[in-house]
């Protein structure tokens, strides 16, 4: 079984991510993505709130991770990606491997919604 940890895009800017590949269980095959993340402020917030996405059916699947450390939180929470919803990112930023077949797919999708 894997882990959470901390990965950082070729931005440097953090993201949560897991030891090992998870996938959609509508569609079986497709790699999930992540699509949000949100480190929640406060006294007893020891957590992430993470969501990733399937690429094919667009299933969200959310998450709430406590396993982190205080300092990776903060890393997670002054991260540029902190809080949005990523979509282009996760091109740009090299989130997404050129040579996996999620990305064709994600990079189509942000055509038609007029991101390139």
């Amino acid at each position: 079984m894997g882990e959470w940890r901390v990965c950082r895009d070729r931005m440097g800017n953090a993201y949560p991510c897991y030891s090992e590949p998870l996938y959609c269980p509508f569609c079986g095959d497709s790699e999930l993505i992540i699509h949000y993340f949100f480190v929640p402020v406060g006294d007893g917030f020891n957590h992430v709130d993470v969501q990733l996405k399937c690429p094919v059916c667009e299933h969200v699947v959310s998450f709430g991770v406590s396993t982190y450390s205080a300092m990776d939180r903060e890393a997670l929470r002054s991260s540029s990606l902190h809080g949005r919803v990523l979509r282009h990112e996760l091109v740009r930023n090299g989130i997404i491997g050129t040579g996996s077949r999620e990305y064709g797919i994600v990079v189509d999708r942000l055509k038609r919604l007029g991101y390139w």
